[in-house]
């Protein structure tokens, strides 16, 4: 529906057939992409685009982090409206929401050392066994 440019990285806002809601793609994360028969089910002119690049959706997945208070801004578009921060142990513990854990991974992967996934302990578990089959992934190519 849309292809628009923020900071140095481009995406894509389309329909999104598996969350059944216009959803935001980044270009250069797109792996697979796939020509379809599919009709078009959606037009640009019948949806709704928001002004924000990145809006919440009710399915989205909330989780609770620990982030260094200097990674805040970093962040910023995922904190819902209304969710409350408060400092805790010198950092600050908030809410994000994520559509999925896997865009949780790449977010505590670019924030590492700056940001701790608290809660869900699901979040959490896909988080730490992403990143030990990453290390997993290391030795065996450092043998």
């Amino acid at each position: 529906m849309r292809v628009e440019s923020f900071d140095d990285d481009w995406y894509l806002r389309g329909w999104c057939h598996l969350r059944e809601a216009v959803r935001t793609f980044r270009l250069d994360r797109i792996s697979d992409a796939v020509i379809t028969d599919l009709p078009i089910e959606h037009r640009a002119s019948e949806v709704r685009l928001p002004d924000r690049l990145f809006e919440p959706s009710p399915q989205d997945l909330e989780v609770t982090i620990d982030i260094a208070s200097s990674a805040m801004p970093l962040i910023a578009d995922f904190i819902p409206d209304g969710a409350t921060s408060t400092e805790h142990d010198g950092r600050i513990r908030t809410t994000l929401r994520v559509s999925h854990y896997h865009g949780l991974k790449r977010l505590a992967t670019r924030m590492s050392g700056v940001m701790t996934v608290v809660a869900p302990p699901s979040a959490r578990e896909a988080v730490a066994d992403w990143a030990r089959s990453g290390v997993d992934r290391y030795r065996k190519e450092m043998r």
